[in-house]
């Protein structure tokens, strides 16, 4: 797939709330209910299992994506594709996230994953984090926007100066990148984005990240996400040649062992 620039200049940018009720919603019915985790200072969940315990257990009860509600360390929102088509993403990821937290500081972690719906296949696609602190260096005039002026790559400074800790209880605005993804949701997959206190380390990766003080950590109404979808599919295999869950060298996905409980 070839194009003239990036993000792509025909990319179909469009925003979804985070719902209180764990959907992710472009109506105007969703859900202004906050909803809550507990931030630790590492978190359980690891990319390389998407928060199974290793070795994976024989039931499904550490995995959040196993539960309608998530679990008590995270905060889970879904968007189910229905359509006829599969639906594809190409760029760089927002979430404007108005949050409060429970401390002077903790760490955001927000992960991109794929879910078939019918046999709980789960693919890890994408992650980004920002440190609370950091949130004074943004700024606006030097982010990344949208040709309608919304923002898709947050520009923060990140100087000793610019890490400043946050009022416990205080209700901000944190702009998260969620990295760059190319990525094709089929039907009955859901697009599922995940919350939670950054792993000790990236087995996909080399990155490790230093532990901050727990928190809890409150989503409020007026948080968003904003999507780069694609509107000319790419190349894509057919229906009978889709790879099989993990067979994509490079590509984590995982299958829960008890998927009925969904």
């Amino acid at each position: 797939y070839y194009a003239s620039d990036w993000p792509l200049p025909n990319t179909d940018w469009q925003h979804y709330k985070l719902c209180g009720d764990g959907t992710l919603s472009q109506g105007n019915t969703c859900s202004t209910d906050p909803v809550s985790y507990a931030s630790t200072g590492n978190s359980r969940h690891m990319t390389l299992n998407m928060g199974h315990a290793l070795p994976l257990p024989t039931n499904d009860q550490l995995s959040p994506y196993g539960f309608t509600t998530g679990l008590p360390d995270t905060a889970r929102y879904t968007l189910t594709f229905n359509g006829p088509d599969p639906v594809a993403m190409a760029g760089p990821i927002d979430l404007t996230l108005n949050a409060s937290i429970s401390n002077v500081d903790n760490n955001f972690w927000a992960e991109i994953l794929d879910k078939n719906t019918a046999n709980g296949d789960t693919t890890f696609v994408q992650r980004g984090l920002l440190r609370a602190a950091a949130a004074a260096g943004f700024v606006e005039a030097a982010s990344k926007k949208t040709p309608a002026g919304d923002i898709y790559r947050p520009y923060y400074q990140y100087t000793a100066d610019t890490f400043v800790p946050v009022t416990p209880g205080e209700v901000r605005t944190y702009e998260i990148e969620i990295f760059p993804l190319g990525h094709i949701w089929r039907p009955g997959h859901q697009l599922v984005l995940q919350l939670h206190a950054p792993p000790a380390n990236d087995p996909i990766s080399t990155y490790a990240y230093e532990p901050t003080t727990p928190a809890a950590v409150t989503i409020m109404p007026g948080s968003s996400i904003l999507f780069p979808f694609m509107t000319v599919l790419p190349p894509i295999r057919d229906d009978l040649h889709i790879p099989t869950c993990g067979a994509v060298i490079g590509e984590v996905c995982i299958t829960p062992a008890l998927h009925a409980i969904d």
